[in-house]
């Protein structure tokens, strides 16, 4: 039995590590589509209003199946250089395509 619940486990984590690599994430992700609404905010509060568009995905990590906490960095382009910005997301409990940000953007060139 315990060898059963084993092989199930590690099933699971396998999958989960497969679903969440960016090679499999799509920029049309909800997450990664909240990720950069919530780069463009940060910088239009600091009166930065360049919009920033995606140019790539470079990490994607969840700690689950379910995506309850998403660990992400993504590029953006700024239309004069491109930054690099991480920042970890919270799943709505009761949305399953909305997000909150439990830390985050921080953002490098």
């Amino acid at each position: 039995m315990k060898i059963i619940l084993f092989l199930v486990a590690a099933t699971l984590a396998a999958t989960c590590a497969q679903r969440n690599s960016a090679a499999s994430v799509s920029k049309n992700h909800p997450a990664v589509k909240f990720a950069l609404a919530t780069i463009n905010n940060f910088y239009a509060a600091k009166g930065d209003d360049a919009p920033r568009s995606f140019t790539g995905l470079i990490a994607f990590r969840s700690k689950d199946f379910f995506e309850r906490q998403i660990d992400l960095t993504v590029k953006v382009d700024n239309g004069i250089r491109i930054e690099r910005c991480s920042m970890l997301l919270v799943r709505n409990r009761f949305a399953s395509d909305s997000y909150s940000v439990q830390s985050g953007p921080t953002c490098t060139e």
